[in-house]
């Protein structure tokens, strides 16, 4: 793999993990609860959250603890629809 490939990954990998984090913090839950919810570590959670490559079945049992979809991850747009509806319900509560 080139380098520029690599950046490209890890790039990627850092923005679905300040998506997940962002999405855990609206939604007011720790990293412990959230990670239980997904049925993974925290430790895996939290190497998410800070770019590791996440594997997908995680990604889907993340994505399902927090209420939203895999592709709510990994597309900007649907990302910030998401997250607006999740700081309105919150807001509503």
């Amino acid at each position: 793999m080139k380098n520029r490939e690599i950046e490209k990954r890890i790039a990627k990998n850092s923005i679905i993990g300040s998506r997940i984090r962002a999405l855990r913090n609206v939604r007011g839950l720790s990293i412990e609860v959230a990670a239980k919810n997904a049925k993974i570590s925290y430790q895996g959670l939290q190497a998410i959250e800070k770019g590791a490559d996440p594997h997908v079945s995680r990604l889907s049992r993340i994505a399902t603890a927090l209420g939203v979809s895999i592709v709510d991850l990994l597309d900007k747009d649907r990302f910030n629809s998401s997250l607006a509806a999740a700081v309105e319900s919150d807001q509503g509560q």
